[in-house]
């Protein structure tokens, strides 16, 4: 009698309240399958996998906040944004009914950054897990020693042509011009993919936050990766960061094994360990090994 009692008692609310320290971590993956396997080995309480279902969409809201709620508070978040990291760049855009479309965010640290960084700027885009779907932009670059620079994000509710321009044109207005600048998208073939493939790395987890939370976890990360880029750079003596200062000195040492043949005032033979040649052209800065 008392197992019917409980069963016919324990609703969905009272299930997510039992299992709610399953999703206290942002990595943990409790599935409602296990919410019935808990419930039935530990609390002696059948339950169909619909309600287990329910009972997960209700702890994730308890842990995590409502879904609806975060939208209505991203006016005030971005305020919060701009007051407590004064000179960023935040846009909020709604429709005229006051439905959420997108909204852009460029932090004064990273607006600041992009002056010692390579012209080339990663963008890509992810779709996020939420009720309510939607895509997250994000534009990054690597600084002088080869670090990720995260220069800007944006939550918008779909992903087509209007939106992409909507964020580079945003882009635009928070950076300005830059000789040289070249936009790379995340399915082009470049090198600089791995930026963007350590960011969706990062934010997998995040992706299923709530959009205010969301947004408060993308600007603490870019905040502590600046923090540790900072630190690091703070170390090192010289005008180039660690990473191409192990370059210079593996290329200093592959040097060494080198032997210099001069043809004439610019160009030169250069024969190496294995014996093999390569012209080099110091005017025109250019080598047939290449």
């Amino acid at each position: 009698m008392d197992r019917v009692l409980s069963q016919r008692h324990a609703t969905s609310l009272t299930i997510a309240k039992i299992v709610k320290r399953k999703y206290l971590n942002l990595k943990s993956s409790f599935t409602p399958a296990e919410i019935v396997d808990e419930m039935r080995n530990i609390h002696g309480i059948r339950m169909s996998y619909k309600k287990a279902y329910r009972a997960k969409e209700k702890t994730i809201e308890l842990v995590r906040g409502s879904l609806r709620e975060a939208y209505a508070k991203l006016p005030a978040y971005l305020y919060m944004v701009n007051t407590i990291n004064p000179g960023p760049y935040t846009r909020l855009h709604k429709t005229e009914g006051n439905h959420f479309m997108y909204t852009f965010v460029a932090l004064n640290a990273s607006i600041k950054g992009w002056e010692y960084c390579m012209p080339t700027t990663v963008v890509d885009g992810t779709f996020l897990k939420l009720a309510y779907q939607g895509t997250m932009f994000r534009a990054s670059v690597l600084d002088a020693a080869g670090k990720i620079l995260s220069l800007a994000y944006s939550i918008m509710d779909s992903e087509n042509d209007t939106l992409w321009k909507w964020f580079l044109n945003m882009f635009k207005v928070a950076y300005g011009e830059k000789e040289n600048i070249s936009i790379v998208s995340d399915r082009h073939k470049s090198i600089l993919k791995t930026a963007a493939k350590s960011l969706n790395s990062v934010n997998r987890e995040a992706r299923e936050l709530p959009v205010k939370k969301l947004l408060q976890f993308i600007m603490e990360l870019v905040m502590k990766w600046n923090n540790e880029n900072r630190i690091s750079a703070q170390t090192v003596f010289t005008k180039s960061g660690n990473k191409y200062n192990t370059i210079r000195r593996e290329d200093i040492i592959l040097s060494d094994k080198m032997k210099v043949i001069a043809s004439t005032n610019h160009v030169y033979v250069v024969i190496d360990e294995t014996q093999k040649r390569s012209t080099v052209c110091m005017h025109e800065k250019k080598c047939s090994c290449l």
